[in-house]
């Protein structure tokens, strides 16, 4: 299925955003109905920080032996995860946070989940992770 990034003009009309887009919607009929799966684009700089937060937390705690096992907690914790059962036993497989998987709007709560969980997993304030974690283009 292709993908394609659309702009929300001001009277609400959409618009193709880059050329691959463009190509697209100009091999369309006026009247063809398309289904699109809409989310919002995700935003690389809030991307960035969340990560820039992460290393920060990880660099300040002594629990984790790695940033990746730290942010499989904040998963598991925040109940980002598939649930699995075998024979009554329940296992959980943590979910993609790429930005395929996940708009925008998706990734700004959990961005705020990660935060609060990252607190409590290492008792480092809130506001001190974002300050900590901060990014020059943020």
């Amino acid at each position: 299925m292709p993908r394609f990034l659309l702009k929300v003009n001001e009277d609400r009309t959409l618009q193709a955003w880059d050329e691959p887009s463009e190509k697209y919607l100009s091999n369309r009929n006026a009247g063809d109905v398309l289904y699109v799966d809409a989310r919002r684009a995700r935003h690389p700089a809030h991307h960035r920080k969340a990560f820039a937060v992460l290393n920060f937390a990880f660099r300040n705690q002594e629990v984790y032996p790695s940033v990746d096992i730290m942010l499989q907690a904040v998963k598991i914790s925040v109940g980002h995860v598939d649930e699995i059962i075998v024979r009554e036993k329940v296992y959980y497989r943590t979910k993609s946070i790429s930005f395929g998987q996940m708009g925008q709007d998706e990734f700004s709560d959990f961005y705020v989940k990660l935060l609060n969980a990252l607190e409590d997993l290492t008792g480092i304030p809130a506001q001190t992770l974002e300050e900590g974690g901060r990014t020059p283009e943020v």
